[in-house]
């Protein structure tokens, strides 16, 4: 894990790190770091690319989200309770993804799982939010667009599964991208990030403009 400066790149609040995952796409290789941007408020998960040529750190994909009054993630609507997690994949080529995401608390292990594999993520407390970063290198597939942008759960093939775990071994939150809408929750994982390759490791456009998300 490598501290990525403030002043390298996007503006982060508090901690961020490099993920440790590389992309190759085409000449071009880019080094994968994330963390919160914004505000403690409304902080926004940012995932950006160190391109390895010129050390340059770019945002490329941006979720903004809003701390509720509990200190937890806002519901999409004022009507909609709060949550605990958020998370984007990011496929590094066939059959390997990078998952990020964000836990509204202090945890000691978070886990991630899918197609009946469980993997235990790396995590940083980020200080001026208090809330937990989490991310894991894995075997497996993103999951289709509809998992993340559908309104009323998703019911398709595949499906993704967030925890957060005390020192002692409780669990403190789990969330899943499957199933009937539980306080709307399960809208919150599995989003894509975009990327210069597609799923199978195919250079797409090198060069593309930031993306910038709101839930709604």
């Amino acid at each position: 894990m490598t501290a990525i400066s403030p002043t390298d790149g996007p503006a982060f609040l508090g901690e961020s790190v490099d993920t440790g995952a590389v992309l190759t796409a085409g000449r071009n290789e880019y080094a994968v770091v994330f963390g919160l941007a914004g505000t403690r408020e409304n902080p926004a998960l940012t995932v950006a690319f160190r391109d390895s040529a010129t050390s340059m750190v770019v945002s490329w994909d941006t979720t903004v989200l809003s701390r509720a009054a509990d200190g937890n993630i806002s519901g999409k609507r004022p009507d909609h309770s709060s949550h605990r997690f958020d998370s984007s994949q990011l496929p590094l080529g066939p059959g390997k993804l990078l998952d990020v995401g964000v836990f509204s608390g202090s945890a000691q292990r978070i886990t991630v799982g899918s197609e009946g594999k469980t993997s235990d993520a790396a995590i940083i407390a980020n200080g001026e939010t208090g809330w937990t970063l989490f991310w894991v290198v894995r075997d497996g597939k993103p999951l289709p667009q509809e998992a993340y942008l559908t309104a009323h759960g998703y019911s398709g093939p595949g499906s993704i599964t967030v925890t957060a775990y005390a020192a002692g071994g409780n669990v403190l939150g789990t969330a899943t991208s499957k199933g009937p809408v539980v306080g709307e929750e399960l809208s919150r994982l599995g989003g894509r990030v975009q990327a210069p390759i597609d799923d199978e490791g195919r250079p797409t456009n090198s060069d593309p403009e930031p993306a910038i998300s709101t839930p709604s």
